[in-house]
């Protein structure tokens, strides 16, 4: 009896300070895994991420500002306007663009994107996250620093929520577990001598496969992103 008590009262403790459904048995995880997903729009990222990313299944995207993250990240925006909804972008970093993102195809009309960093970012998460009103939660907080309770209040509340919730960062987050997709840049793409863009490489942990993704946008006429399918993981030579 003394051990149900005191679990219950862990239980009550966690979602007392992340949200109701934080906690959740063992097979629930295969039940939210089930759910429907939002794909990326992007063939490869789709066929490693099994389909995109799911409700209650926060994900990252790890890479510096040159990898394509945010594109990849304004392709799954996209995607799930698409299927109907509105998206809300935490920007931490106040760097969202909304050129870019209407050159992206993304909806202007249909994102709201909220400035906040520190305690405000957490805050504006729990309320974005239990307000049932979006489909995506995109959290940009490349080059912010944000701290670990920060993140993980996030996270949980997302969780909690069921809300799918996309995290752009330029690492990983040592203390709060997450799957990620980690992108990086490989080479430059020139075309008659001058500079078109670059090529990145995106792959998840404990996984073979590599997708590999061109971004040329100073090309004639610009492609913002052209996936060039999936490869085996190669080791690179040492000189």
């Amino acid at each position: 009896m003394a051990r149900g008590v005191a679990l219950a009262e862990a239980i009550a403790r966690l979602e007392e300070r992340y949200g109701s459904g934080v906690v959740l048995p063992g097979g629930a995880r295969d039940e939210r895994a089930a759910t429907r997903k939002l794909p990326f729009g992007i063939a490869s990222l789709d066929a490693l991420t099994e389909g995109g990313i799911a409700a209650g299944e926060p994900f990252a995207l790890v890479g510096a500002a040159s990898s394509g993250a945010l594109t990849v990240a304004l392709s799954l925006v996209g995607s799930a306007q698409s299927a109907g909804g509105e998206i809300a972008w935490l920007d931490a970093s106040s760097s969202f663009d909304p050129l870019a993102a209407a050159q992206a195809g993304v909806d202007l009309e249909r994102l709201l994107v909220i400035r906040a960093e520190g305690t405000e970012l957490a805050f504006a998460a729990t309320v974005v996250a239990r307000s049932s009103a979006f489909v995506l939660v995109v959290a940009d907080l490349v080059s912010t620093p944000v701290s670990s309770e920060t993140i993980g209040t996030i996270v949980a509340r997302a969780r909690a929520a069921h809300v799918p919730l996309l995290v752009l960062a330029d690492h990983p987050f040592a203390r709060v577990a997450m799957p990620h997709l980690k992108l990086r840049h490989r080479d430059w793409l020139r075309a008659s001598g001058r500079l078109i863009g670059w090529r990145s490489e995106a792959s998840r942990e404990h996984d073979s496969q590599v997708a590999t993704l061109a971004f040329a946008p100073l090309a004639l006429p610009p492609r913002a992103l052209v996936d060039e399918g999936l490869g085996e993981f190669r080791l690179e030579a040492v000189s």
